[in-house]
């Protein structure tokens, strides 16, 4: 009876020591992301995935996340890199996953940076919608740009489908411009 006493308690304490370490973890991964965002290796990242892209032709993923990359870098003048690039990027993790609507609202992020044709970028906005109707951020970010194309009762709607999944941002756009 002592013994499985003992066990209990040394079952709690360790469920108690995970509890808290798990959560360190994933502060200690995401500041280090944060860090390696930050840093000068970021064109060597890039260039690494670029590297790793030779091999890997078929990741979704990498040309996404080199996308991203790409819109960190541009303006380094060694690289040459530009909105168009990204894009290219873009699409082409669209062309071998079009399932993942973040890579549809990137595409859509990317496009509006260039002042690209609206409709593409509405259909996009659509499309990550259509894949996640669950999520608050992809009808804030049609909606934002809705309202600022002078279509404020669409984004309005956008805001309060938004607001309903209890997406904080939509909340706050809805109080603020459609009143």
């Amino acid at each position: 009876m002592n013994s499985q006493l003992i066990t209990k308690t040394n079952v709690m304490k360790t469920k108690k020591i995970f509890n808290c370490i798990v959560p360190l973890i994933f502060i200690t991964i995401n500041l280090s992301a944060q860090r390696n965002f930050n840093s000068p290796d970021y064109k060597q990242e890039y260039l690494d995935i670029t590297k790793m892209l030779v091999i890997h032709t078929d990741s979704a993923e990498l040309y996404y996340i080199r996308s991203e990359k790409i819109i960190v870098l541009i303006g380094v003048k060694s690289l040459d890199l530009s909105y168009n690039d990204a894009i290219n990027d873009i699409t082409k993790a669209i062309s071998l996953d079009s399932t993942k609507a973040k890579y549809y609202n990137r595409r859509a992020t990317y496009l509006q940076k260039i002042e690209h044709d609206k409709s593409q970028i509405i259909i996009d906005l659509t499309k990550a919608i259509e894949l996640e109707p669950e999520n608050g951020e992809w009808y804030n970010n049609r909606a934002g740009f809705l309202y600022q194309n002078e279509e404020k009762e669409k984004a309005c709607l956008d805001w309060k489908k938004g607001a309903e999944l209890n997406y904080l941002p939509c909340k706050r756009a809805l109080q603020t411009f459609c009143r």
